[in-house]
């Protein structure tokens, strides 16, 4: 009977180890999850910026307004028969 009971003992210390520290185990399905978290979080960024990506290319190719404003604000660039005028201010 104490043969019985040792090996049970050394049964259940073996699966509580194996349950605890072995491949696929506890610790490693807790950092599994931290990591899946951590890569939504990333993936949740990365789709916020492809959806604002997307809406500045639909805004450029479908409304001319939106071209003319950034030509004119990021290249200066003016329309024909306009004058442009910079004020340069003295610190």
């Amino acid at each position: 009977m104490r043969g019985l009971t040792f090996f049970l003992i050394l049964l259940l210390a073996i699966f509580q180890f194996r349950f605890w520290f072995g491949q696929n185990g506890y610790i490693d399905y807790k950092n599994t999850q931290i990591e899946v978290v951590q890569l939504e979080k990333e993936r949740q960024q990365l789709v916020n910026r492809n959806n604002k990506i997307s809406a500045e290319i639909d805004d450029l190719t479908n409304a001319f307004d939106a071209l003319e404003e950034r030509a004119r604000l990021r290249y200066e660039q003016i329309k024909k028969d306009e004058v442009f005028y910079r004020i340069i201010h003295k610190d």
